[in-house]
């Protein structure tokens, strides 16, 4: 996940994208990783339904 993280940023930076929207549905598969749940909470990601699936974390990051 961290490297996904730098990838996706430094994508938005250089195309100027004001923020990054993450909502991530994998803890809700058959096996859940119990670390990733925790790594989401320590960055300030909710659970929050959506309209697609039942419920994920989410998180609006915003870009400098």
């Amino acid at each position: 996940m961290p490297s996904l993280w730098v990838l996706t940023e430094r994508y938005a930076r250089q195309r100027a994208l004001k923020q990054i929207e993450w909502i991530i549905y994998a803890t809700n598969c058959a096996k859940p990783n119990p670390k990733l749940k925790r790594v989401l909470e320590r960055r300030d990601f909710v659970i929050q339904n959506t309209p697609e699936h039942s419920s994920g974390y989410y998180s609006l990051e915003a870009l400098n």
